[in-house]
Order: C-alpha cells, then structure tokens, then sequence
C-alpha cells in the first residue's frame, strides 16, 4: 500500500510532499513489489479529495 497515486510521488514522504505541492487530489495505491521503489504493477487505486478534507479539519479544529 502507497499513500500516493502512483507513479506520482513515489518514494519516501508522499504525503508530505503532496501537501507542499498543494495538490487537491491524492489518494492510495495498492501495488505488486517487485526490485524498484513503488514500480511495480498497479492493483487497485482509490482518489482522495483533499479540498474536502482539509475543510472537514479546519471545521473541526477552529468551530468547537
């Protein structure tokens, strides 16, 4: 499982790095390992919109 939707962001840190790009899609990609970092044959993906997230955290964090 990778916190990315792969190929993009591969590697160490792709949420963070997601972040600092402001992206305002992600997602998770299940994946077969294979002798490259996050390169192997893509299983399954799910998008995550992060506008919406980041929203619902900021509604819960400052509207108490």
């Amino acid at each position: 499982l990778h916190t990315s939707l792969l190929p993009n962001y591969r590697g160490a840190a792709p949420i963070n790095r997601v972040l600092i790009n402001d992206e305002q899609e992600t997602g998770l990609t299940t994946f077969f390992i294979d002798d490259k970092i996050d390169c192997g044959e893509i299983i399954s993906q799910e998008k995550i919109n992060l506008d919406s997230i980041l929203s619902f955290v900021i509604i819960k964090l400052f509207l108490k």
